[in-house]
């Protein structure tokens, strides 16, 4: 086999155990707790609603949200 075929196996099982383990990370909650499908299909209006500011304190009151800048 040649070794450029090895290296392509070699960094598509590792990509596949890798990413197999970010899944198992997030259901076992290392990324923070999970919603329940029932919390994300029926959220409260107070939940829905919120917008918080890049230093995390909560905007009150929020009726349009602009954003401007280039991505």
């Amino acid at each position: 086999m040649k070794k450029s075929v090895r290296i392509f196996w070699r960094l598509f099982f590792i990509g596949f155990i890798l990413f197999i383990a970010v899944i198992l990370m997030a259901n076992y909650g290392v990324f923070g707790k999970m919603p329940s499908i029932e919390e994300l299909e029926n959220p409260t209006i107070a939940q829905a609603s919120e917008v918080y500011a890049s230093d995390g304190t909560l905007w009150e009151n929020t009726t349009c949200l602009l954003v401007t800048g280039a991505l």
